[in-house]
């Protein structure tokens, strides 16, 4: 008789992906020490100034994607299926993570139709479908890292970081270092 045995999930890490096509209401609001990102089917809150510089580095990275893929003539003809039921999904930040994932697919290869590009950051994934919904995220780390640099003395301005994103500058593991530093003294 063979015996089957139950599957091995070790090392397995879940992944929040997020699908976003069009204009799309999002937040960032500073709590408790904190922020609190909104948008459509996700609640992001981030507690580390390191994975705050990750993910706008991420965002600012992808612009240049964003250009060469979205056509500014070409309209999404799908988006994704539309359920009963909203599913919101929670993602925390307590610490540093590993620097950003970006990637892009062509329009001819994307579920819109329109192209699309992709953010990845530790466990959350943000794919937009289109120009509109890839501005409405820019614009919402932008605000986001706004907001914590009133929170988090130690993150350079956004001016500083997007010099740093334009110069190709590995600028979160130097952020990692500067803030392992910071609280070893």
């Amino acid at each position: 008789m063979t015996r089957i045995a139950p599957p091995q999930t070790a090392g397995h890490r879940a992944t929040v992906a997020v699908y976003l096509v069009g204009h799309h209401t999002a937040q960032a609001v500073q709590m408790a020490r904190s922020l609190l990102i909104t948008l459509p089917a996700a609640r992001i809150r981030i507690r580390h100034p390191q994975a705050l510089y990750a993910a706008v580095t991420g965002w600012y990275e992808a612009e240049r994607l964003a250009g060469k893929t979205f056509s500014p003539t070409v309209v999404p003809h799908s988006a994704p299926p539309q359920t009963d039921a909203e599913t919101a999904a929670h993602v925390a930040f307590n610490g540093p993570v590993p620097g950003p994932q970006v990637d892009a697919r062509a329009a001819a290869v994307s579920l819109s139709g329109a192209g699309q590009v992709r953010v990845q950051v530790g466990p959350l994934s943000i794919t937009t479908g289109d120009r509109a919904a890839f501005q409405a995220q820019l614009d919402l780390w932008t605000r986001a890292y706004k907001l914590g640099t009133d929170l988090w003395s130690e993150l350079p301005s956004l001016e500083q970081t997007l010099d740093d994103v334009a110069r190709g500058d590995k600028c979160v593991s130097a952020l990692t270092d500067r803030l392992a530093l910071a609280a070893a003294a």
